[in-house]
């Protein structure tokens, strides 16, 4: 019987699980998470949230889920005005030691840097 052991985290670009700013604009993108697994018995499970700070204005968030092509590329997320407050972005697929990376860019038109992205990360390792 496989028995996991998890091990609790911030997203790897996040100091002490504070917000992370999203400044790119266009495919790549930005790396906000790095996988930190290395074992083929390992797996990352990642939640994100998103932070529109616009007032005014919602934001189109583009997510490329561990990989480099637009096979990966989540379906676009609208990140509302900050009075909605935080969305939560779940259900996302585990990462491991072949899928190396979590990129996000905007291509609204509020001011670079609105959209704020704070996540967790919950390491699953196989003990047997």
């Amino acid at each position: 019987m496989t028995h996991l052991i998890y091990t609790p985290s911030f997203i790897s670009t996040s100091s002490n699980g504070m917000w992370v700013l999203v400044t790119a604009t266009a495919d790549p993108g930005q790396i906000i998470h790095t996988v930190q697994v290395t074992g083929t018995d390992e797996r990352e499970e990642i939640r994100l949230s998103a932070y529109n700070a616009a007032a005014t204005s919602a934001e189109p968030l583009s997510i490329l889920w561990g990989s480099t092509d637009a096979s990966s590329l989540f379906p676009n997320v609208t990140v509302q005005t900050a009075g909605a407050g935080p969305q939560v972005i779940i259900g996302l697929n585990p990462l491991s030691a072949t899928t190396s990376s979590i990129r996000v860019w905007t291509t609204g038109t509020a001011t670079t840097g609105s959209i704020r992205i704070i996540g967790g990360v919950n390491r699953a390792t196989d003990a047997g």
